[in-house]
């Protein structure tokens, strides 16, 4: 496992304040390893804009707050009937509303149009408000009776997600192992930070569910997954580097209780019956996690001393392996 010194509970604030807040993280980590420049650009220079979150992100965030956190954090719930607005909208939407006047059929002209006699001696009784025909003032008016302002911070979720974010906690809880992970003895979003004993990197780590207890104790992270099976979690692990994060957060927390302690990954489908499943990661992975890890902090360690945000190997011609997968792909080839 990974070695770290002076490991330490903190006051992290926020979410927003923590991911703000200094040291590396795994995902930090994760996108140092795709690309110094980018990870240069996006902590360092502030050059690049990070992306914004994605449904499915937003899914996971909301899910860990309702499961977590006793509730929606940063989520307001809307009927479909109503629309979200900022604070801003809504003030230019009711202020051009107060000032609005419908216009009576019978000042208009046998076309329709706003002209003749009848329509400007009117509109001079009316001078200074914004004048409408009835179908675009009926148009405002429902538009100022549906909106809801979202204090700031906040993302609209949809009466349908709420229940489909309810039906996946319940399945959760539904499960014997995810249920007491998740639900029972322990802390949920317990913050760590403490130095990579190899460089003195500033390392930091939230743990979605924590227990420590004379008997032994536990880490939990939740996921929310398209597929929980076997085959449908690992290649999400290899995809999202779930094994680095599983590395760091074990080391941390060894380092921080002098031992060992069991890391489980909970899953969960985003989709009906929505499946629930309990993962240990076996040997191979962690192995190969540590590699990893330890390649990105020697990385980090060069970068911030060079001053040069690229890979070791930048320059070069490299030599492109041929995936494992492909070595069988004959085998499935009708002959």
């Amino acid at each position: 496992m990974i070695q770290f010194t002076a490991i330490e509970r903190f006051d992290a604030g926020t979410n927003e304040e923590y991911h703000a807040g200094p040291g590396v993280s795994n995902s930090k980590m994760s996108r140092f390893l795709d690309d110094p420049a980018l990870y240069d650009g996006l902590y360092n220079t502030g050059l690049i804009e990070p992306s914004g979150d994605t449904p499915d992100r937003l899914l996971g965030t909301a899910l860990h707050e309702m499961t977590l956190e006793g509730g929606l954090q940063t989520s307001t719930v809307l009927d479909p009937e109503v629309t979200g607005v900022s604070r801003d909208e809504y003030l230019k939407i009711a202020s051009k509303f107060r000032i609005a006047t419908r216009i009576p059929d019978h000042v208009l002209n046998e076309q329709g149009y706003c002209r003749g006699k009848p329509y400007t001696d009117w509109a001079k009784l009316h001078k200074g408000n914004v004048l409408m025909k009835s179908e675009e003032f009926d148009q405002l008016e429902q538009k100022v009776r549906s909106s809801v302002v979202v204090p700031e911070g906040q993302v609209v979720t949809s009466n349908e997600t709420y229940d489909q974010l309810r039906d996946m906690e319940d399945a959760l809880r539904a499960h014997d192992s995810a249920n007491r992970l998740l639900f029972g003895e322990g802390e949920s979003e317990v913050p760590l930070i403490g130095e990579h004993a190899g460089t003195g990197i500033l390392t930091r780590c939230k743990l979605d569910r924590y227990s420590e207890t004379a008997m032994g104790g536990f880490v939990a992270d939740l996921k929310t997954v398209r597929s929980a099976s076997p085959k449908g979690f690992a290649n999400a692990v290899a995809d999202f580097g779930y094994a680095r994060q599983r590395v760091l957060y074990g080391s941390m927390v060894n380092a921080l209780l002098g031992r060992e302690v069991p890391f489980h990954f909970v899953c969960v489908e985003k989709k009906k019956p929505y499946r629930v499943e309990v993962y240990e990661l076996e040997p191979a992975w962690i192995d190969q996690a540590v590699e990893e890890i330890e390649k990105a902090f020697r990385g980090l360690r060069r970068c911030e001393s060079s001053g040069i945000w690229k890979h070791e190997h930048y320059g070069d011609v490299l030599s492109l392996p041929m995936p494992n997968y492909l070595n069988y792909k004959k085998e499935w080839e009708a002959s």
